[in-house]
């Protein structure tokens, strides 16, 4: 019975990235077992889009990568262990002074020193406030007039505020938000709406649209993709990073370390 390697290794390096699109240094790099220039997610997605190819569980190449990134995290955890937050003089004297301001405010408030009654009172003139009135309707009456020949020949006045209302509907006119991604080649993505927590994952072709009103935290097996925010495409040039934070309608990219610290701790 053949094996997962064999049968990879008959369709041909080449001829897999071809169909996959995925480079051929990572293919060799995924049939020989080197597993150190993927990152976790980089190494689930490359296998979710060859099983999907081939229509074909690669089980043995799985769990051999999965146990060497478990192998991974957990020296990387252990070299943590011992790593001590610094104090330094000039934080605990930047606190000492906070402490301080703090302290000296609460005395102001305790002892009255804050009272209202010390506050500057202002009168309003309501003279000056029916000049204003005043004024408005006058300039209102002088809005010009527009005169306009009819097809018999006739005048008919048209009232300059019917331009001026189609001009102040036209500024009122809101972009509608829509936020879609664009893949120059199959890809992999992991996307989690940041508010309820949920994660999904897929691997799709030409164009994914995300609902605009959610925040996401989202990240790529690889970073051949456009994105469009609004209708206006954003252009990251020739980027290496494949983890990304949409949030109150705003694009940008963020590093391994943001990505945890927004998904809980957890790198997917």
């Amino acid at each position: 019975m053949e094996t997962e390697l064999e049968k990879l290794g008959k369709v041909g390096i080449q001829k897999i990235s071809e169909d996959t699109h995925i480079p051929v240094q990572h293919i060799r790099a995924l049939l020989s077992g080197t597993f150190n220039s993927f990152s976790r997610v980089q190494f689930l997605g490359f296998i979710s889009i060859l099983e999907r190819e081939y229509s074909d569980k690669l089980i043995s190449i799985k769990r051999k990568g999965l146990e060497y990134f478990d192998e991974i995290d957990v020296q990387t955890i252990n070299d943590g262990l011992f790593v001590a937050p610094k104090h330094t003089k000039k934080k605990k004297s930047s606190y000492l002074f906070i402490m301080l301001l703090l302290f000296t405010l609460g005395l102001f408030y305790t002892f009255g020193m804050f009272d209202e009654k010390t506050l500057p009172q202002h009168k309003i003139d309501s003279t000056k406030i029916e000049e204003v009135h005043k004024n408005i309707k006058l300039e209102k009456s002088l809005i010009p007039i527009e005169l306009s020949s009819t097809k018999d020949g006739n005048l008919t006045v048209q009232d300059a505020n019917s331009s001026l209302s189609k001009d102040v509907l036209k500024s009122s006119i809101t972009v509608e938000k829509s936020f879609k991604i664009v893949a120059k080649s199959k890809v992999w993505i992991g996307y989690i709406n940041l508010k309820t927590g949920k994660q999904y994952h897929k691997t799709f072709t030409k164009t994914l649209e995300l609902d605009p009103k959610n925040d996401w935290l989202i990240i790529f097996g690889h970073p051949h993709i456009d994105m469009s925010v609004n209708g206006n495409v954003i252009d990251f040039g020739e980027r290496k990073n494949i983890r990304f934070l949409y949030e109150n309608g705003s694009l940008i990219t963020i590093n391994d370390l943001k990505f945890q610290e927004l998904n809980k701790g957890s790198k997917w």
